[in-house]
């Protein structure tokens, strides 16, 4: 059967939710596009709106067009952070920094070749205060000017770290632990509960702290206690295992090991979309979320890379996905909305399911909203909605439309397929 699209304007979709039935723009990237490794482990973007990702074959650069691959010294990259002119990477037993020269080609500086007795993973990268720190799984090495200033070992693997103000928080499998300006670790007392707990992000929200854990759930952190965050991602969370998150503005990525993505907004419960393989993705576990200065959504995956377009005003319908039928009209009733198509009028539900309006079977063409009705036109008769009484069919076949009578608020003409009707309005 051939495949055909409704494109709807997602202006019409405000009361909407998401569901599987809806479908985003997804660009799938493989290694043949980008020409390096499978693994994309971190992705940030410079001012001038280029990409820059940590592949298991060096640094990637993506302006847009084209691509480009520094390999650094056969190393695996793990992590990318962008400082001034330099971008910072991190990875197998190396880090150091990348810079461009006059004809904007990258040229890298290894630090760690400074470091004695070293080696581990370099999983992430910040700057504060003119410092520079790389922390692996054990260690922390501090770096201002170039030059090597403190490590700092510490006694338990170190699973995430995040800048936030002018602290550097690192969470265990003992809690959480920040690392304060004197270069000190502290442990925040009050996260002792989550000991055992593998926490994957920490995201600056509304002036507290979001605490993001693999399968525990989210909790914001106040600076003085940790409650629990409910959202309508907790099924999702709880089976499929977080390993990244981001956050951008109220929008919510949940990246997964193995059920791909989820996207959801903090501020509007009933939003609430999943991208995975059946849904637009390429493969199912995620590496890493990132939300580009456009707002559109960045996946590192662990075979290749996808793009997520959140900006586009459209969404298409894909019939194998829904099972609707081939789409003809439309219509925004009592901020409802209805969809004609070739099987019958299908209403919208707030879980962004699809269901059959009564006595609406078969085709459908068009749809006018009058005197308080929606009068659906079809092959079958006009289906006529008006909630909350029961919807009715008038029983005329081969229908195209129907439009008021000027002279007469009580009269519609109908458009058939051999002429013309008249319909009066009686009781």
């Amino acid at each position: 059967m051939k495949k055909i699209t409704l494109l709807i304007f997602l202006t019409l979709l405000t009361t909407t939710a998401f569901s599987a039935v809806w479908q985003r723009r997804v660009i799938n990237y493989n290694r043949n596009d980008y020409q390096a490794g499978v693994q994309n482990w971190m992705i940030t973007q410079s001012d001038n709106q280029w990409l820059y990702i940590a592949n298991n074959n060096g640094l990637l650069e993506f302006d847009g067009v084209y691509w480009n691959v520094y390999p650094v010294k056969d190393k695996i990259v793990r992590s990318v952070n962008i400082s001034g002119d330099k971008i910072y990477v991190g990875g197998s037993s190396e880090f150091g920094y990348f810079r461009h020269d006059a004809k904007g080609i990258l040229h890298y500086t290894s630090l760690s070749e400074r470091e004695d007795d070293w080696a581990g993973e370099v999983w992430h990268i910040h700057e504060n205060n003119g410092y520079i720190y790389f922390l692996d799984d054990y260690y922390i090495q501090i770096f201002k000017d170039d030059r090597p200033v403190k490590r700092i070992t510490h006694f338990g693997k170190m699973d995430y770290s995040s800048r936030y103000g002018n602290h550097i928080y690192i969470s265990t499998e003992q809690g959480i632990y920040v690392l304060n300006e004197n270069h000190e670790l502290e442990y925040i007392d009050s996260s002792s509960f989550l000991s055992g707990s593998k926490i994957i992000a920490f995201l600056p929200y509304l002036g507290h702290l979001l605490v993001v854990t693999a399968t525990g759930g989210i909790f914001t952190w106040n600076r003085d206690s940790f409650s629990k965050l409910e959202t309508n991602a907790e099924e999702f969370i709880r089976t499929s295992q977080l390993f990244c998150a981001a956050l951008s503005g109220s929008r919510l990525a949940l990246g997964s090991v193995q059920n791909g993505v989820c996207l959801l907004d903090l501020e509007q419960p009933e939003v609430y979309e999943t991208f995975n393989l059946t849904k637009g993705l390429k493969n199912n576990t995620v590496l890493y979320t990132y939300f580009d200065h456009q707002g559109s959504l960045w996946l590192g995956l662990d075979k290749g890379l996808a793009y997520i377009d959140l900006n586009v005003p459209l969404l298409p319908l894909f019939s194998n996905e829904s099972l609707i039928g081939t789409g003809y009209c439309s219509a925004m009733y009592q901020n409802e909305l209805y969809l004609g198509t070739n099987q019958g009028v299908f209403k919208a539900e707030k879980d962004g399911q699809f269901n059959l309006v009564p006595h609406s079977n078969g085709q459908n063409w068009s749809m006018l909203l009058y005197d308080e009705s929606l009068f659906c036109a079809g092959d079958n008769g006009i289906t006529v909605i008006t909630p909350p009484k029961e919807t009715y069919k008038i029983p005329l076949r081969g229908i195209w439309e129907v439009q008021p009578y000027s002279s007469d608020p009580d009269t519609l003409v109908g458009g058939c397929y051999s002429g013309l009707m008249i319909l009066k309005k009686e009781k």
